[in-house]
């Protein structure tokens, strides 16, 4: 009830001191009519004393009166009141009056004057414990550590009223249990319920974007941009001063040049001349070499040609260290160019570094409102003074540099009213608003309203807005989004997002391809992928990213990607699922790739013909392996790889090895268990385009050769049997040396073995031919003319001219040279010692016609030693019967012991023989042999005579050994004996019967 009356009497009083009216005033069941400028207390003081006749109460106590204006007229009435009641006579006891103020409401005079008695009072929060208060009514206790321990000591300082702290505290514990940590930040939502609790009508201007904090927080992105314009600015005024000093060295150096020119000049004697430098051959002015280094640098190495005077007159150029010594002293031309230059040098130096240290500042500038204050409070103070109040302007100055204030304050005053975002929608538009973190996976629902909280601009520069289903949304709906594709796309670009890429390539539902062509026209991040180190799986993901997306107009592909195809077509064969063979093919046209390796097992056949046609591989055994595999005739290509590739007829292919054919035949097709066809060989062979070196190389490794050189061109033949590319038949070899009148093949000759006879192949006129150039050369080595001549199979029946004495004893040896009076005589005149063998190896021939063949002594001693057997022996004594030869003693030896065993009749051995066998043989048997010679040899009375002559004393043994003896009868004998008879010699001789009887002395 007491609180009711003072209740009624200060709308009262306030109703008579402040310009507005009331008629009636309530307090529950009580309501009081007001009369304009009556008293207060002369209206209501009867209920006034009533109450306090009706109750006991004693004490009123008055508080926060202080609030008021015209404080002063308050508290006078008050105290006029608590008089009358005092003084009223209806009760007993004294009423108090108590007043709960603060100290500062009056002076120490009037405080004293007024009051009966004043109690202090100590307050319950001071700018000593309002931190401990603050941390015991925050809860729970882990929030107020998140509110930031330290900047909190400093903020308590201007939270001294208890009231007001607890309304803060009360009010941050209703919101925090509404607030998603991960998403708000508990700092700024504690600084936003200082701030209101504290400036509450300016915080009441922000909803709209207005007020002096709203305005201070939205020009944070324009103060940056000032800052770092400031940058800029002076950067540029270093990078000006950087210049002057350059120039200024340049000047100089210049002037010290022209200095030494000057010098020069006044040397040579012509110093009050206009001279030039002649260099070269052209004249130039001093200020011009001085300008130009170079021109100076020939006139010091003493290269430049002479001072010139009227074109006509010169003057040698003094030296350079002459020039130096009497200008400066020995050195000191370089010295000083040493300290412009070291001037120069530190001077731009520090100019640079200044250059960096910007450079760096704005690197380095932050984007949130505390950073961008922090570097220049003064604006911040300047933009604060519009609150009017010393207090109000540090306080927010605090909230804001210690982060407790920030540009999406917007988004906390929304945060907690229900609106058609959900939880999880909201929660990402917050932190987004805050560019706080990344949310690439974060689901949203309501991609429409999202979209809408954010500008075009926002979505260049805020990469928390980089979210998988925002860019489904806005590159899935045709135009309805365009305008915030460039800038998506630009922000990834500047920021080489390459982990959004693969975030948005991997979601599912999937991002529409457009995005990925869309971000790669502008951002070619390929050399990000080789550079950065990232897993395997991610980066083969952005590199398939890549392959499926990039641009590939003329201009824009990357040399480096297309360097890096060259090596990884695997790449592609393991993902036709994921990259279309077409897609694949345009990659192809647009880079040219040549594949270093192939592989090529699940290469659809679209890619292997474009592959083939357009021979984007390296020509190599195991791409052109891949590819006959994948074609499928690798078993016939194995073994005969050019007739298998033609068998095959793919065109692209033929194509591709006609354009690689060194490399073909070289090292890509196979080089062992090679068997092509004929033909083939062939056609390789007579190609005009084959290389020739190759072809051989290559064919050479072949089991079967051509067995036809017929079938090769004029222009290969050489070539092909040096490579003994045709089989080894003297077909082949008449064929290019008689019929094609190129002479020996030689190489091939040495390199193949013949086995066949020459005749076995070759007609007679054929084989005369050819032998006309193996046999009568000396080009073929001796050790394979050996070889070859014993395969011709007849004879020569003459010699065309002489030839090398060893390959005449080839022919000798072999018996291919006719036994022939021709060729007799020509191996006795100019192959002397070949002649016996030629006689020995040939005395089949010579004992059927021994006249045709002169022979001597040592020919028939050899000839008959070189016989194995008795009989050839025998029948080569009777052959050479017929020659006029005296033999020696050997020979003559073995004809008497063939006479003597009845081997050898006495007229088969000739005249001379037989006399030396007679003349050799001992005693005895030299009457035996000569009475044989004489008794059996055709009449000849001067054989007769050389017979008895060579007996010797024989001959007495002829006539005396018996009486009588019988011989065959023949006319030869007959006459024989008669002539004996008429020399007297025998007694007689008679004919009896085929006898005829011998009657002896």
């Amino acid at each position: 009830m007491a609180l009711s009356v003072v209740f009624f009497i200060l709308v009262r009083y306030f109703l008579l001191h402040y310009s507005f009216a009331v008629g009636k005033v309530g307090y529950k069941d009580v309501v009081l009519k007001i009369t304009k400028n009556m008293s207060v207390f002369n209206a209501y003081l009867d209920e006034i004393v009533y109450f306090f006749e009706s109750t006991k109460y004693d004490v009123v106590v008055f508080e926060d009166l202080d609030r008021f204006a015209n404080k002063e007229i308050i508290f006078y009435k008050l105290r006029e009141l608590n008089t009358i009641l005092n003084n009223s006579h209806s009760f007993k006891r004294k009423i108090n009056f108590v007043y709960a103020v603060s100290d500062d409401l009056f002076d120490a005079t009037e405080r004293v004057k007024f009051f009966d008695y004043i109690v202090t009072v100590i307050p319950i929060i001071n700018s000593l414990n309002s931190y401990e208060k603050l941390k015991e009514a925050i809860r729970p206790s882990e929030t107020f550590d998140k509110l930031g321990r330290t900047e909190l000591w400093n903020l308590c300082d201007y939270l001294q009223d208890m009231r007001l702290l607890l309304n803060i505290v009360n009010e941050f514990n209703q919101f925090i249990l509404l607030l998603d940590s991960k998403v708000m930040n508990e700092k700024v939502l504690f600084g936003l319920i200082v701030y209101k609790n504290y400036i509450p009508d300016d915080f009441a201007k922000m909803y709209n974007k207005a007020g002096i904090v709203a305005g201070i927080l939205e020009d944070s992105d324009e103060q940056r941009k000032r800052i770092i314009a400031g940058y800029d600015e002076e950067i540029v005024k270093q990078r000006v001063k950087i210049k002057e000093e350059n120039d200024n060295l340049t000047q100089k150096q210049i002037a010290l040049r022209e200095r030494y020119l000057d010098k020069a000049k006044e040397l040579t004697g012509y110093s009050s001349y206009d001279l030039k430098v002649r260099i070269n051959g052209n004249d130039y002015q001093f200020d011009a070499v001085a300008a130009q280094p170079s021109l100076f640098q020939k006139v010091r190495e003493g290269s430049a040609d002479s001072f010139r005077f009227n074109n006509s007159i010169s003057a040698r150029i003094p030296s350079f260290d002459a020039v130096d010594k009497n200008l400066f002293g020995l050195g000191g031309f370089d010295n000083a160019m040493a300290l412009y230059e070291e001037e120069n040098k530190r001077k731009t130096g520090e100019l640079e570094l200044s250059i960096l240290s910007l450079s760096q500042k704005k690197i380095d500038l932050p984007n949130t409102v505390e950073g961008i204050y922090q570097v220049n409070t003064e604006d911040l103070d300047e933009k604060l003074k519009a609150l009017g109040n010393l207090e109000k302007e540090q306080l927010v100055k605090f909230l804001i540099l210690n982060g407790y204030l920030d540009r999406y304050y917007q988004y906390y005053l929304s945060y907690f009213y229900p609106n058609s975002l959900t939880r999880e929608d909201r929660n990402f538009t917050m932190r987004a608003a805050r560019h706080e973190g990344l949310q690439f996976e974060a689901q949203l629902e309501r991609l429409d309203e999202v979209i809408k909280r954010f500008s075009v601009e926002d979505f260049s520069s805020n990469e928390s807005l980089l979210n998988d289903d925002l860019v489904r949304e806005i590159f899935g709906k045709s135009g309805l989004y365009q305008l915030y594709r460039a800038p998506i796309c630009n922000q990834i670009t500047k920021n080489k997002r390459l982990d959004f890429i693969l975030s948005a390539y991997k979601a599912q539902p999937s991002v529409p391809g457009t995005f990925f062509f869309s971000l790669l026209k502008n951002y070619d991040f390929w050399n990000e992928i080789e550079q950065e180190d990232r897993f395997i799986e991610d980066q083969e993901a952005l590199r398939e990213i890549y392959v499926k997306f990039c641009d590939l107009r003329e201009g824009h592909i990357n040399p480096l990607f297309c360097s890096w195809l060259q090596d990884n077509y695997a790449f592609f064969d393991k993902r036709w699922e994921v990259i279309t063979p077409k897609r694949a093919q345009n990659v192809f046209v647009a880079c040219c790739p040549v594949f270093t390796v192939l592989i090529l097992r699940e290469t659809p056949e679209l890619i292997l013909q474009d592959i083939i046609e357009n021979q984007r591989f390296a020509f190599t055994r195991k791409n052109l392996n891949a590819i006959i595999r994948k074609l499928g005739f690798f078993e016939e290509y194995r073994s005969a790889a050019y007739s298998a590739i033609l068998d095959a007829n793919n065109q692209n292919l033929i194509r591709a090895v006609k354009a690689h054919w060194s490399v073909a035949l070289k090292s890509a097709f196979p080089d062992t268990s090679i068997h092509e066809r004929i033909e083939i060989q062939c056609a390789l062979l007579n190609a005009p385009d084959s290389p020739k070196a190759d072809v051989y190389r290559y064919l050479s490794k072949q089991r079967n050769r051509i067995t036809n050189a017929e079938l090769l061109q004029d222009g290969v033949l050489e070539q092909v049997f040096e490579n003994s590319l045709v089989e080894s038949t003297w077909k082949n070899v008449n064929y290019y040396a008689v019929t094609k009148g190129k002479g020996l093949p030689l190489q091939f000759l040495y390199n193949n073995t013949f086995k066949d006879k020459v005749g076995d192949t070759l007609s007679l006129e054929e084989e005369s031919a050819l032998a006309r150039l193996i046999v009568f050369s000396d080009s073929v080595k001796v050790s394979k003319y050996a070889e070859l001549v014993p395969l011709f199979s007849t004879p020569f029946n003459g010699i065309l001219f002489q030839i090398q004495p060893q390959r005449m004893k080839v022919l000798v040896e072999k018996k291919l040279l006719e036994f022939n009076a021709t060729n007799y005589k020509f191996i006795f005149s100019h192959y002397p010692a070949l002649y016996t063998q030629f006689l020995v190896n040939n005395l089949e021939v010579f004992v059927q016609h021994p006249n045709d063949y002169p022979i001597n002594k040592a020919d028939a001693s050899a000839a008959i030693l070189s016989l194995s057997t008795k009989r050839a022996k025998i029948d080569f004594i009777r052959a050479i019967k017929v020659q006029d030869i005296v033999f020696d003693h050997s020979f003559v030896s073995l004809a008497r012991k063939f006479i003597e065993d009845g081997d050898l009749k006495v007229t088969d051995v000739g005249h001379k023989l037989l006399l030396s066998v007679i003349t050799d043989a001992p005693i005895g048997i030299r009457e035996s042999i000569g009475r044989r010679a004489i008794l059996s040899l055709d009449y000849d009375p001067n054989v007769v005579t050389d017979v008895l002559n060579a007996m010797g004393g024989e001959y007495r043994r002829f006539l005396t050994d018996t009486a009588t003896s019988s011989i065959s009868y023949s006319l030869d004998a007959i006459k024989i004996c008669n002539d004996l008879v008429a020399k007297g010699y025998l007694v007689g001789c008679e004919k009896n019967s085929n006898k005829i009887i011998i009657h002896k002395k």
